[in-house]
């Protein structure tokens, strides 16, 4: 089942500025599209905030490359891994939007 409500996804007006989350899968990459043509692809995976809450979070590029030095290029492994993120105020095409970021596992 794939839900397409768009409240399932993280955002980082749900997330302190410094925070913790459960990996709760190994995700996978998705890809997107602008004027037809494949833009990019990110990764999406399942986590869990410290309120039990389930979302999905689409990883930025700085983060997955910062995750796969820390945790190791597997996301199988990550299953289960806490992992501390920090949000910051960051241009998105042209919009102020707060970002995740990762910032260590958590051990």
């Amino acid at each position: 089942m794939v839900r397409a409500d768009e409240d399932f996804f993280l955002e980082g007006e749900e997330v302190a500025p410094e925070a913790t989350i459960k990996i709760t899968g190994a995700g996978e990459f998705k890809s997107s599209e602008i004027d037809g043509k494949e833009a990019f692809r990110k990764l999406t995976i399942p986590v869990q905030l410290a309120n039990t809450d389930k979302r999905l979070w689409t990883i930025n590029e700085t983060s997955r490359k910062s995750m796969v030095k820390a945790i190791g290029k597997e996301t199988q492994a990550w299953v289960n891994k806490n992992v501390k993120v920090k949000v910051n105020e960051q241009n998105v095409m042209g919009t102020m939007r707060k970002v995740i970021f990762f910032v260590e596992e958590v051990k």
